[in-house]
């Protein structure tokens, strides 16, 4: 009896697993993000990096009201999906909010604590927002509007913190 336990141990072991796809899917999602944010930042007035791009992305309106820094940050590290404890991506942020200043599109508010936009930044965020639905709507043109509404959905609920 034993004997045949071992017999179909060494079956199942040698069937094969199906290959995983994760790779491809992930290649395919980064390549799709690059190219957004490579668009949008060569079509931005101001010779934007792609994490000022990335950044100036968080604010999603032209909202005149202050932002956090730490909501700043926190929405910045959702799109580049890392873990809250990356020095890299403090360093990234730090750097393109300092960018964005430099080039009047964030005001530095409250001591430092917060940043708006500038009306020039408004206007660079629509800009960068048109261009982004651009590329999105020619990468998702094959999908139906309920598969890219999933689409979105499902890339919101990635969660950098797992």
């Amino acid at each position: 009896m034993a004997k045949d336990q071992d017999k179909k141990a060494a079956q199942r072991s040698r069937r094969k697993k199906p290959a995983r796809r994760t790779a491809g899917g992930i290649s395919r999602y980064l390549f799709a993000t690059n190219l957004i944010l490579d668009a949008a930042a060569k079509q931005s007035e101001h010779s934007l990096t792609r994490d000022e791009t990335l950044l100036l992305s968080t604010f999603k309106t032209e909202s005149e009201h202050p932002h956090l820094i730490e909501q700043v940050d926190r929405e910045f590290r959702k799109l580049l999906v890392v873990r809250a404890e990356n020095p890299a991506a403090t360093k990234a942020r730090t750097e393109a909010v300092s960018g964005l200043v430099d080039k009047g599109l964030l005001d530095r508010v409250n001591q430092d604590t917060a940043v708006q936009l500038t009306p020039l930044g408004q206007s660079e965020l629509k800009r960068i927002s048109e261009v982004m639905d651009s590329v999105w709507d020619r990468l998702t043109e094959d999908l139906s509007e309920a598969d890219r509404e999933s689409l979105r959905e499902l890339i919101l609920r990635i969660n950098p913190e797992a």
